[in-house]
């Protein structure tokens, strides 16, 4: 079975609304639980591993924004209770004391390159049609790539003969870009719309003194109409701001500051606190309309570049910690990434863009799922070299 990385885009299945205590944006209100899924790491809850994140990525935050030439990248990852962070030469001495200042232990390794040139090969090698992937190590040794078996075989001059840095290849299927059913105004995140394929609504925001909505720019093109699941009569808006090499788009219409949580067909949702940056290590959520949400994804790459066919970045990696398990099928792509906050609501992180199909069976719409997601993130820390979706248009979210 050929296994492709997906724009993640699909079929209608109509859900009812479900009776709710509460009100938000005119709209009925059923409270979102903690996910479902077995919290890693050694945490109580959910919860608590979401606290501890938020203080190592508030620490990383600071490390990059202080950062000098020498910055690699940095790790966060909530079981280890500490940063990582890798450095190309002599850490200077302002860095070293903010980290002694910070609430988080802080461990500085030593890095081969730094990030800023690691990043200008990744992107250029990405262009070359054999490549999948490519992105810098967060421990700045040099880059991995991604190439498909037949790029190996094919015994030309490729990436791997002009490649500047050092690499580590593996070999992978194609890349392919990656719906809740029926939503109305005010439209909320992770729900299904349709403008060509089937996709999903990813963030209110608000752009040039509007509101609009975020998703994949692969799920459509400036001046198509957008309509939500209720079928071709129910219409949403037009499609602006098409960014293929972002894979992002806004859709010109009455959104709200909430997002749905649950299965495929829930009605189950949640506010918007805020935005986020990514730090390898850390853990995130996806909400998908075909296959719902998932969270038990850990950040593995940040400011990765994907061949498509064309090249998408910078993108953020994360992948299911259990074999096979499912982080987005076809016809969740634009839909929200995530990370729980303590006080009820979610930090938002991004919009599903891609995947690996066949690698996991998804529960909802569409079971050819990936254990890999791809998705473009909203913001970078301050300092980095890539920007996110909310710096690059000037957006800011719209939160509830």
């Amino acid at each position: 079975m050929r296994r492709t990385i997906l724009a993640l885009a699909a079929a209608i299945v109509a859900t009812g609304a479900l009776a709710a205590p509460a009100v938000a944006d005119g709209k009925p209100v059923t409270p979102s639980a903690q996910p479902a899924e077995a919290v890693p790491g050694g945490f109580a809850s959910w919860r608590a591993l979401f606290a501890a994140q938020d203080r190592l990525n508030a620490a990383a935050g600071e490390i990059t924004a202080a950062r000098g030439a020498g910055f690699a990248g940095v790790v966060a990852a909530p079981e280890s209770r500490r940063l990582t962070v890798y450095w190309k030469g002599r850490v200077p001495g302002a860095v070293r004391d903010l980290a002694e200042r910070l609430d988080v232990p802080v461990t500085f390794k030593p890095a081969r390159f730094h990030q800023r040139e690691m990043d200008a090969e990744a992107r250029r090698l990405a262009a070359d049609p054999r490549a999948v992937s490519v992105a810098a190590k967060v421990d700045g040794s040099g880059l991995a790539v991604t190439v498909t078996g037949k790029a190996l075989a094919s015994g030309k001059r490729d990436l791997l003969g002009t490649a500047r840095l050092p690499l580590s290849v593996r070999t992978t299927p194609s890349a392919t870009l990656l719906n809740r059913q029926n939503d109305f105004a005010p439209y909320w995140g992770g729900a299904r719309y349709y403008a060509g394929g089937g996709c999903t609504t990813g963030f209110g925001v608000y752009w040039n003194d509007a509101r609009q909505i975020l998703s994949a720019g692969h799920c459509g093109a400036n001046g198509q109409v957008a309509y939500d699941g209720g079928g071709p009569t129910n219409t949403m808006g037009p499609i602006i701001n098409d960014n293929n090499p972002r894979d992002t788009l806004m859709i010109r219409v009455a959104a709200g500051g909430r997002i749905y949580t649950g299965a495929y067909n829930a009605a189950t949702s949640i506010g918007v606190g805020g935005a986020a940056s990514d730090y390898v290590g850390n853990y995130v959520c996806t909400g998908g309309s075909s296959s719902g949400e998932h969270c038990s994804l850990r950040v593995d790459v940040v400011n990765q570049f994907v061949n498509v066919g064309y090249v998408i970045g910078p993108v953020t990696q994360a992948n299911h910690i259990v074999a096979g398990g499912c982080a987005a099928a076809p016809g969740d792509s634009g839909g929200p990434v995530y990370s729980y906050r303590s006080d009820g609501r979610i930090d938002a992180r991004g919009t599903v863009s891609a995947g690996v199909t066949g690698t996991a069976v998804c529960p909802g719409v569409s079971p050819n799922g990936s254990r890999t997601v791809w998705y473009a993130p909203l913001l970078r820390p301050v300092g980095d070299a890539q920007i996110g979706s909310l710096t690059y248009y000037g957006a800011s979210l719209i939160q509830g």
